[in-house]
């Protein structure tokens, strides 16, 4: 097997078995097992289990970022852009579960959590950025852009994750929760 390939394989091994198991009951022996080869062999293309959930949070965060950056091109309005933003990452966690949980694994699953801030939000100075556009030009109030976007996105996780668990009442609808948890982080930049 090529290399590309089987590093594809790995990872899709990986990610399989990090959503169905989690990261503690996950060892190299059944990521090899998952993905079809010697655990040696696994070890010549990866040092250990960090190893591959950081190659998955690269994976992940460059393709939500390769998103936000075309979305972020197409809005001039930097308050539209901003919203834009959030609810690509909104959609892009609720189609994306397992890169969305893999994301937001804790700080000993792949690393130190030093970079945890960037695997959360990949989008992050494309929206901060956006916000002191915002703040510049008098379309939202907000002292410190980087503290107010990364307080958004805190919410609007929070929404993606009680929506892929289903942590919310039944009767209330997926679509109206999306809109109403958008309106309101937009809602909360002009106070």
């Amino acid at each position: 097997m090529e290399q590309p390939e089987f590093k594809s394989t790995v990872l899709d091994a990986s990610r399989r078995l990090l959503l169905e198991q989690g990261f503690d009951h996950v060892s190299m022996r059944k990521i090899a097992a998952e993905a079809g080869c010697k655990a040696s062999t696994l070890y010549y293309y990866f040092k250990n289990k960090e190893e591959i959930v950081a190659a998955l949070v690269e994976e992940g965060t460059r393709l939500h970022y390769r998103i936000a950056k075309e979305i972020a091109r197409k809005h001039a309005n930097p308050l539209l852009r901003f919203e834009a933003l959030l609810w690509t990452s909104l959609e892009f966690g609720l189609n994306n579960q397992a890169m969305f949980e893999i994301l937001f694994m804790g700080p000993g699953a792949g690393g130190d959590g030093q970079a945890g801030l960037h695997r959360a939000m990949p989008g992050y100075d494309l929206a901060a950025e956006a916000l002191r556009e915002c703040a510049a030009g008098g379309l939202a109030t907000v002292e410190d852009a980087g503290l107010a976007c990364a307080t958004c996105f805190a919410m609007l996780n929070g929404v993606v994750y009680s929506l892929l668990y289903r942590q919310l009442p039944p009767t209330l609808s997926v679509d109206r929760v999306k809109r109403d948890a958008v309106k309101r982080i937009m809602a909360s930049l002009k106070g």
